[in-house]
């Protein structure tokens, strides 16, 4: 029987790592094997056949393959070849880069959910799933070096990734050692491209923002906009040049564009140049720590201006920023108010461990984490190639996001929902209704 307990750990950069099994797993099929032969030759019974390799699209039936336990209640089952222990590499950003580490401590809050969840219901029978979690720091060599990690110890999966350029330079190496990865919060392009091995949950914020940003505009009259964009952060970086197209293309003037880094905390010049050039509206490419700064100083210096910004709004960012978010805009891939997917469950069972309401990073983290596991109980096996032929082929999943598939480009698609700022609280934008600064 497999231990009661899960695990899931926190650790500190590659040094910190912890979490994962206690032995390498091919230590343990290569003693697996070694018995077995020596069985054989000891019995009138014909010799055991070899192990193959398993081929793309093909569950593998060898307990030794891909890394795969020995445990013999799982090889007896009929119906599955998991093992005991599904190993998950969990690298995110939870220390570090302030601007970061919000969506990293919130994507593993809401996989840990999931792995709870997953074990207290016997979604996957005995087998139980342990997170090998790694804090990158916001560090690109510290992403690296945590993947070099799961490589080495032969995780069954990957969850997690807060920053785009980190995955861009780790992610090559899970698609080269064929490890099912899914992205959470990774938005800008270029993600699910690294190979078939990376799939991923939240969307390709550039695809589905601009033509937003539009709508918003025009619904105020604009015809002029100013930029303002978190250059250091690829996500950011990357959104800017798609919605200042799709803007311009709309017939919306370009009147400012200025830049700040994450360590930047002192952002009033370049509002200033934003507020001089009396641009109609602001379009803030702006990741989650830097949020509150923004907002803050922009109402310091009296910008009336409509400003559509990013998502990654959390509780605590309403709260600092106060009326200064007063009649912002900006789109969100999942939305508290949204009844699609299983989000009402979602919310509920948040709401049970958990005094203050779920932030967007908690629901594509637990979204995320029950999207691999359901690949892993459809493959009914940890081979990679058979689990990630699994994502790819599922028809549908129940997320907080929606109900996805990764049919296309092995991304979920999902199309997310304007939000608006009112007396503090976030309710679904609607151009018809008036908002008062």
């Amino acid at each position: 029987m497999c231990p009661s307990e899960l695990c899931s750990v926190a650790a500190g950069p590659r040094a910190g790592r912890t979490g994962g099994t206690t032995l390498n797993r091919r230590v343990i099929a290569a003693l697996a094997a070694s018995l077995l032969l020596v069985t054989a030759a000891c019995s009138d019974d014909d010799e055991p056949e070899a192990s193959t390799s398993t081929t793309a699209g093909e569950a593998s039936t060898d307990s030794t393959a891909a890394g795969e336990s020995t445990d013999t209640t799982a090889a007896a089952d009929p119906e599955s070849a998991l093992p005991d222990v599904i190993t998950i590499g969990v690298p995110l950003d939870t220390s570090g880069n302030p601007a970061v580490a919000p969506a990293g401590l919130g994507q593993l809050a809401g996989i840990e959910l999931a792995v709870q969840e997953i074990a207290d219901t016997g979604f996957l029978g005995d087998t139980e799933i342990e997170l090998e979690t790694v804090d990158t720091q916001g560090d690109t060599q510290a992403a690296v070096e945590a993947v070099l990690g799961f490589v080495q110890d032969e995780v069954d999966g990957v969850v997690g990734f807060a920053l785009t350029q980190s995955f861009l330079a780790a992610g090559p190496e899970l698609q080269t050692a064929g490890i099912p990865t899914m992205t959470g919060g990774l938005a800008a392009p270029g993600v699910t491209e690294v190979g078939d091995f990376v799939f991923r949950l939240f969307p390709n914020i550039g695809a589905i923002a601009p033509a937003a940003d539009v709508e918003v505009a025009e619904s105020v009259g604009a015809t002029t906009a100013a930029y303002l964009t978190q250059s250091d952060v690829a996500t950011a970086a990357g959104l800017q040049p798609a919605r200042k197209a799709a803007l311009e293309a709309a017939g919306i003037e370009t009147v400012e564009e200025q830049t700040f880094a994450s360590t930047d905390t002192d952002l009033r010049a370049q509002l200033t140049a934003i507020q001089d050039s009396g641009a109609d509206v602001i379009v803030a490419s702006i990741v989650s720590g830097s949020q509150t700064l923004v907002y803050l100083q922009a109402q310091e210096l009296g910008i009336d201006a409509q400003i559509i910004g990013s998502a990654g709004v959390t509780g605590d960012i309403l709260s600092q920023a106060g009326d200064a978010m007063q009649c912002a805009v900006y789109l969100v891939p999942w939305a508290p108010q949204s009844d699609d997917g299983n989000n009402a469950h979602f919310l509920e069972l948040w709401g049970e461990s958990n005094d203050t309401p779920p932030n967007v990073f908690n629901a594509y983290g637990y979204g995320a984490m029950w999207a691999l596991a359901t690949a892993f109980q459809e493959a009914g096996s940890v081979d990679g190639a058979a689990v990630r032929d699994a994502l790819a082929g599922l028809d549908s999943v129940e997320t907080p996001l929606g109900d996805v598939n990764f049919q296309t480009d092995r991304d979920a698609g999902v199309q997310g929902t304007n939000i608006q700022v009112q007396d503090g609280e976030e309710v679904v934008w609607d151009p018809e209704t008036e908002c008062t600064r």
